[in-house]
């Protein structure tokens, strides 16, 4: 995924260093020239001087193409115009906010902006959860070793455009439904699976994990 940062203070830092560890693409925008120098050699093409506030500086950051978009400034006011430059200009889909002062929350809420509090846990934890590609739901226990799962296809998953066949699926993880659009389909190796499905399978429980690893980019 890609996923632009504005603010390369403590908590952009590390939550560049985090998201990098788990394979993202990241960007991070630095308006202050001295922290940008101090930067630039250790982070290279992954950081962008500039001011996060100015379209210019959103448009050379490809903030286009980003999934995710997180301002993380000092102040409230820049990732406020921030956020709403990449919500309304750019659409991007999924902002998340530092909240510096909680008597500005209500005018985020009331953008639509998620605040986060300015703790790095927190916003890896909304960050991460947004990405989940196949969060899988155990729907019920069946016998001492199997269970019948759910699955569901984010736009994010590999799967997306592939047919079931293709998956090569271990032969002891059973394909019971394709639920689409609230309709339960038979699951024909040749049905293509798209965004929003969601896959009912019969797994061994140590097979679970596997499972996970086959939707999940």
């Amino acid at each position: 995924m890609y996923i632009v940062i504005v603010g390369a203070g403590k908590v952009g830092y590390s939550l560049y260093s985090d998201l990098i560890k788990n394979g993202h693409e990241v960007l991070v925008i630095e308006k202050d020239v001295s922290k940008y120098e101090s930067l630039e050699n250790e982070m290279g093409t992954a950081l962008l001087y500039g001011n996060g506030c100015e379209v210019t500086v959103l448009k050379d950051a490809g903030l286009d193409r980003a999934d995710i978009f997180v301002a993380v400034a000092g102040e409230d006011e820049d990732n406020l115009v921030a956020c709403q430059l990449a919500k309304d200009k750019f659409v991007v889909t999924q902002v998340v906010a530092r909240l510096n002062s909680p008597k500005n929350e209500h005018i985020f809420n009331e953008l639509g902006i998620k605040c986060i509090v300015n703790v790095v846990d927190l916003i890896l934890k909304s960050i991460k959860a947004q990405t989940s590609i196949c969060p899988l739901n155990s729907l019920i226990r069946v016998g001492t070793k199997q269970e019948l799962v759910l699955a569901k296809v984010s736009k994010w998953s590999k799967v997306v455009g592939k047919s079931i066949k293709a998956l090569s699926l271990p032969s002891t993880i059973v394909v019971s439904l394709v639920i689409r659009d609230g309709v339960g389909k038979l699951p024909a190796d040749d049905i293509v699976l798209e965004t929003g499905d969601e896959i009912i399978c019969l797994v061994l429980r140590e097979d679970i994990a596997a499972l996970n690893t086959i939707f999940t980019d």
